[in-house]
């Protein structure tokens, strides 16, 4: 629940009066400033800061790192529980039945610090020795600044009262000494602010960088690029060139120039049949696509013009039967359609 200032110190003038809306009975010493403008964050916070004084148990408590684990996860459910109204009385229950169980370990580990207080701890008493330090190395400039104030006035009357020197221009020159002395002093401040800002800088840095845990981390080796080897069980497998010169290609029957030329050509190499992303196709490599497909822009001449002359060559060539084929041919000559009407508006 979330009430303004006003409304709490009003409705529980007393330190306890009932919910408004439930009619449970509340405490006025419950409610706190909310400090998050978000209120689940703000409640949950609370309920961490809650449990962390039941739950503190350290990792030595645990036989094995599995039940340290289990029991960390745990906290996580009750919290999630607790946070969104899940099984209230359940969770209530459950930490209540913990907390009596485990009395003694609780209070054990409440006068003991973890890793992460201990970590504290010793950044802030170093922290205040360097401020120690700081402040001692100040006091004993401004010592030093004093006792040589009180000199020069000695050392001033002094030659005032024995130089046969004009007054003037010995007060002139202790003059030009002082001002000289307080630019070099703004000077010595001024680099002094840049040091310690370097310095806490850097112990922001190394605090940042820090880890909590004690485990020390190794380093592994740098990520280094190696391809992809193929292990074949049997003979290396041939080249390209190699197909035609070791004798893999004497037993496969040649196409004809009909099936080449107009059919293979749609996807060699060398014209850059790029159906799928034509900004990368050259004019020249377009005219050439056009020319070796232009057959195909007339899908029903090409069934009857190609159907008795190909089949044989399909069937043998492909393993398909040649209306499957034919059905590819026409999704193709779509696409190349579509491809080629967006290149030329691109152009």
């Amino acid at each position: 629940m979330f009430l303004y200032r006003n409304c709490v110190d009003n409705l529980f003038a007393r330190n306890a009066a009932p919910c408004h809306v439930c009619g449970k009975t509340l405490r006025k010493n419950n409610f706190w400033e909310q400090v998050f403008d978000d209120p689940l964050i703000e409640k949950e916070t609370h309920i961490r800061r809650r449990l962390r004084k039941i739950y503190n148990l350290k990792k030595e408590d645990f036989l094995t790192l599995r039940e340290y684990n289990d029991y960390l996860e745990r906290v996580e459910t009750l919290v999630v529980n607790l946070a969104y109204g899940i099984d209230l009385e359940e969770t209530e229950a459950e930490i209540a039945t913990f907390k009596e169980a485990n009395s003694e370990l609780i209070e054990r580990n409440k006068k003991k610090l973890d890793e992460d207080q201990l970590w504290i701890m010793q950044n802030l008493k170093e922290d205040r020795n360097m401020k120690n330090r700081l402040d001692e190395v100040h006091n004993q400039e401004n010592k030093e600044i004093e006792r040589s104030a009180v000199k020069d006035t000695k050392a001033i009357m002094e030659e005032l009262r024995q130089s046969n020197v004009p007054a003037e221009v010995i007060l002139d020159r202790e003059r030009k000494r002082q001002i000289e002395q307080e630019l070099e002093e703004k000077e010595e401040a001024a680099r002094r602010k840049r040091r310690n800002k370097e310095l806490l800088q850097d112990r922001k840095r190394q605090a940042e960088s820090m880890s909590f845990s004690t485990t020390q981390r190794v380093a592994g080796r740098a990520f280094e690029y190696q391809p992809l080897r193929l292990n074949v069980n049997g003979p290396p497998l041939p080249e390209k060139d190699e197909l035609d010169v070791k004798g893999y290609l004497q037993h496969i029957r040649a196409a004809s120039q009909v099936i080449y030329y107009e059919f293979v050509s749609l996807f060699m190499v060398n014209v850059k049949v790029l159906f799928f992303n034509s900004r990368f196709v050259s004019p020249e490599d377009l005219q050439a696509i056009r020319d070796v497909s232009a057959p195909f822009l007339r899908a029903e001449s090409i069934y009857y013009h190609f159907k008795q002359d190909i089949k044989a060559h399909i069937v043998t060539t492909f393993g398909l039967t040649f209306d499957v084929l034919f059905t590819v041919i026409l999704e193709l000559i779509k696409c190349f359609k579509l491809v080629t009407s967006k290149r030329d508006y691109m152009l």
